[in-house]
């Protein structure tokens, strides 16, 4: 089969069909590769990769691209020196697992060395390079997106890294990547919907991954809780740092790092979150002018308000208003704050 024959082929031992994906070459299905029976190669770049190495290109259906998480593509890797790979910008994320040996990773003028254990998740969108630094680096890896994917990605790198090693839960993560590996070679109609199980699991873990395991619920202290009742209903207010911590009898510095251990974010960043919260609502169940909007929310230079609205939503607060009115959903009483 050529890699422009897109048709499937079916005989025994070998040969796959998957919903959606688009075959480009299928081989001998000899137990070689990290999953079972049969196994799927679409035009993988053989220089330097053994032959256990696989990919598979998923079209997802307009069903999982407007609802799900969906993956576009995914495989797994046993690379043999000099391996290296550039990455062009794509509208995708991927998520990198190394499970033996030791390779390179470079994201946004930094450059991290890879080994067992190590999880990069990252936007494809700014370039990357991948290398092997020595003999049997593999890794899994998976392209994915959905429309919630943004809000994922942002939760997990707000610590300001990419970065998490999960040695002690190794097989977990290698049995979501092989499940993720068999569901893209499935003809099952649930398909796409058991994906987005498996990658929804996949984050979740990943972010738990990121917290403190000794903060509970029960373990938050009272003047936390004091501070977030009171942002909740005066975010829209200027209010200092040193009165914040007055009104709960403690010292300004310790509510700031207090405040960021317990809840996850800093006190500004709480406030911005529920100011674009009620921005969002205005722009959709008003028509007020966004420079209204913005004065409103607390925010009252527009063009600040502008910049932030499009860095939290990825769109001005016109165009998520026109996106609102397209759908002609609206509602007769003005949101509170």
């Amino acid at each position: 089969m050529t890699d422009q024959n897109h048709s499937l082929m079916f005989s025994k031992g070998r040969g796959v069909t998957s919903l959606g994906n688009r075959v480009l070459k299928i081989v001998p299905s000899k137990q070689t590769g990290p999953t079972s029976n049969p196994k799927i190669t679409t035009g993988v770049n053989r220089k330097n990769l053994s032959e256990s190495s696989i990919r598979i290109i998923a079209t997802p259906t307009p069903t999982a691209i407007n609802t799900f998480f969906y993956i576009q593509r995914i495989g797994y890797y046993e690379t043999v020196p000099p391996f290296s790979r550039n990455a062009p910008g794509l509208d995708a994320y991927n998520i990198f697992f190394t499970v033996a040996g030791t390779g390179t990773f470079k994201y946004m003028g930094e450059e991290y060395v890879q080994r067992k254990g190590d999880i990069v998740w990252f936007d494809c969108k700014k370039k990357y390079s991948i290398a092997a630094l020595d003999k049997g680096w593999s890794y899994y890896w998976l392209q994915f997106n959905g429309n919630s994917a943004r809000g994922y990605y942002k939760e997990y790198t707000k610590r300001g890294d990419n970065f998490t090693n999960v040695s002690s839960e190794l097989n977990t993560y290698r049995s979501i990547f092989e499940r993720l590996i068999e569901l893209s070679q499935a003809t099952s109609i649930r398909r796409e919907i058991l994906v987005n199980d498996a990658l929804v699991h996949m984050m979740t873990i990943l972010l738990e991954n990121r917290v403190d395991s000794s903060l509970t619920l029960n373990s938050v202290p009272e003047y936390i809780r004091e501070t977030v009742d009171y942002l909740n209903w005066h975010y829209t207010d200027k209010t200092p740092l040193t009165e914040l911590a007055s009104n709960v009898g403690v010292s300004k510095f310790h509510l700031s790092r207090s405040f960021k251990r317990y809840v996850g974010v800093t006190i500004g960043q709480y406030v911005m979150a529920n100011r674009l919260r009620y921005a969002r609502d205005l722009l959709k169940y008003t028509d007020k002018p966004i420079r209204q909007v913005a004065q409103m929310c607390g925010i009252p230079q527009p063009s600040h308000f502008t910049a932030m609205f499009k860095e939290a939503e990825g769109v001005t607060p016109l165009s998520y208003r026109k996106h609102w009115e397209e759908t002609g959903y609206y509602e007769t009483e003005e949101p509170t704050p």
